[in-house]
């Protein structure tokens, strides 16, 4: 973990065979910083060199796993609220009437946890989704979107009043 500063041993390579290796059972949205060190056993003793400046990477935020839609008593106006993740700088948070978000997409980056969206239509069925992100730089890193959750316009109540003949 890149703030306390502290490195541990994650694997040791004795052949030339393995390129890579996969760190696992890290924090989400947390900066890692990686070094590799060369060694050799020559009658029993080890050799190690200087460790090179080493790899600056960062983990992706976690999924987000909780969100709610909620439609006002008119209707034209929404009001989506996430869940808080940790160590994540803001939220992408999209709304539309297509469940797969191809088509009437709005899409809000926000550092709040909740965003209204206005101007909606009543009767229209609106859909869901939102994700975490977390920026470094000019970068963002971005988690997965949540599950798509949706919420029905109401339809209109018209009073059918017969006429007396």
């Amino acid at each position: 973990n890149y703030a306390t500063k502290k490195y541990k041993l994650v694997k040791t390579i004795s052949k030339n065979t393995t390129k890579t290796i996969t760190a696992k059972n890290l924090q989400t949205a947390t900066k890692y910083r990686y070094r590799v060190k060369t060694y050799f056993t020559y009658k029993t003793k080890t050799y190690n060199s200087a460790a090179c400046a080493g790899k600056t990477t960062y983990t992706k935020p976690a999924a987000e796993k909780s969100i709610k839609i909620k439609r006002t008593k008119k209707g034209k106006v929404a009001k989506v609220t996430v869940g808080r993740l940790a160590r994540v700088t803001g939220y992408n948070i999209k709304i539309s009437t297509n469940k797969n978000f191809l088509t009437d997409v709005r899409t809000v980056s926000t550092k709040y946890n909740s965003v209204k969206f206005k101007r909606l239509k009543k009767k229209k069925t609106y859909y869901a989704k939102a994700r975490g992100y977390k920026k470094v730089g000019k970068v963002y890193y971005y988690g997965a979107y949540s599950k798509v959750v949706k919420k029905k316009g109401k339809k209109s109540k018209k009073s059918s009043k017969k006429k007396a003949s």
